[in-house]
């Protein structure tokens, strides 16, 4: 019954950081939701449609030249 935002953002090292929720069926992964811009902060909001298993993948699509690694936060919050 909640709706959930879920917040992540990157370091200076870190040009665009995406989020995927995914929603774990029968032991498969299918993608609720996705973050599609192209930012070093990805948000996005899940209104899941029953009880379950949940899985936040957070990626560093893209490093400013000259870095390969970062460090990112991550927040969830509900209504």
């Amino acid at each position: 019954g909640y709706t959930y935002g879920i917040c992540a953002f990157g370091d200076y090292r870190i040009e665009d950081l995406d989020i995927k929720v995914y929603k774990d069926v029968d032991g498969e992964p299918v993608l609720v939701k996705k973050d599609i811009d192209s930012s070093d902060i990805a948000m996005i909001v899940v209104e899941p449609s029953s009880t379950g298993s949940y899985i936040i993948e957070i990626s560093a699509y893209k490093f400013v030249e000259g870095y390969s690694v970062g460090h990112y936060g991550l927040i969830i919050f509900h209504e």
